[in-house]
């Protein structure tokens, strides 16, 4: 004889069987447990408007009944003698400028409508679509140059010698594009695409401006102390080499201005050094600005230089020498 707990079920599976089913409480069972087989907080529900927009985004409207279907339920015509014929004439930016300039059908139009008797001459518009945006030259050219690893510009050498990468392959961009799944995924990768086109460009312009004020700044520094190495050994030199001093007890002799103030001699080593920089300057502004502009800007930095003005009208007249152009210098 069996004892059934009073926490217990029966559950009849016929007049004369019964099934026990006991109810035991498990200790172990813990609300944690519950909380983890059962979603207590769901995701909330999606925005009505955002669905609609979505939805009118992958959507286009049927030329002949102008109801609003999804694009991959959308054809075009290439039946010559029809009036809704398709001829591909343009490419596009985005696929979605396809649909908003092209005769395009639903399939009840296509299938059951105007265009039932020469259905077997309908095409799918969303390949066609995705195609002709795909197609570009000037993207294709642009991402061969951004492959490309000139070994002149700062970044690019730090690519090769430092990470050693010899080569960029070129990136399939228009393939990547011409798969995409609808044109809200096309635009997220040709966001990608362009992404990753201004940043390397921005790299390699900020690591060539950096480098090139680097090197500004470190041949400033180096002909700096370079001129007073020489100005000092030029000094010990003539003092070794000046005769002895007699004194005697002459009246002293009166000395004209003139020659108690020589005329500067031009220093050529400084005046080399003035050139680079204001050459360096130069080359700094002048893809930003007029030529008088940059001009006017070298002058500048020339009249604010420290140096005699002998020196300075002599890195003037190397400068122009150098760049055909004559600056501003001495103010007129």
């Amino acid at each position: 004889m069996s004892i059934v707990s009073s926490e217990s079920r029966s559950v009849g599976s016929s007049s004369d069987h019964h099934v026990m089913f006991p109810m035991i409480k498990n200790p172990c069972f813990s609300k944690k447990e519950v909380s983890n087989q059962v979603d207590l907080n769901p995701a909330p529900a999606p925005d009505p408007t955002v669905q609609e927009a979505l939805w009118k985004a992958k959507s286009a409207e049927c030329h002949a009944c102008h109801e609003l279907v999804p694009h991959k339920l959308l054809y075009v015509c290439r039946h010559r003698r029809c009036p809704g014929f398709f001829e591909p004439k343009l490419n596009y930016e985005e696929p979605s400028t396809f649909y908003a300039n092209e005769k395009v059908f639903c399939s009840r139009c296509t299938f059951i409508g105007d265009h039932k008797r020469h259905a077997d001459e309908m095409e799918e518009a969303q390949p066609i679509a995705m195609k002709m945006a795909y197609s570009n030259e000037e993207r294709l050219i642009a991402f061969e140059k951004l492959a490309f690893l000139d070994q002149e510009d700062p970044v690019d050498f730090m690519v090769s010698n430092e990470f050693r990468v010899t080569e960029l392959p070129v990136l399939a961009v228009d393939k990547y594009l011409l798969y995409a799944e609808d044109v809200i995924e096309w635009k997220e990768r040709k966001q990608k695409i362009d992404d990753l086109k201004t940043t390397v460009e921005q790299c390699r312009l900020d690591g060539s401006n950096f480098a090139r004020e680097c090197a500004e700044k470190a041949l400033i520094t180096y002909y700096g102390l370079l001129k007073t190495i020489e100005d000092s050994l030029k000094s010990n030199e003539s003092k070794q080499a000046a005769p002895p001093v007699i004194t005697t007890n002459e009246e002293p002799k009166t000395v004209s201005p003139s020659e108690n103030h020589p005329k500067n001699e031009v220093d050529e080593t400084t005046v080399r050094m003035l050139c680079r920089n204001l050459v360096l300057r130069f080359d700094q502004v002048r893809d930003e600005m007029r030529i008088e502009e940059a001009l006017q800007v070298v002058s500048d930095k020339l009249h604010e230089a420290s140096g005699t003005v002998e020196n300075k009208l002599a890195a003037a007249r190397m400068f122009r020498e150098k760049n055909n152009v004559a600056l501003y210098y001495p103010k007129q």
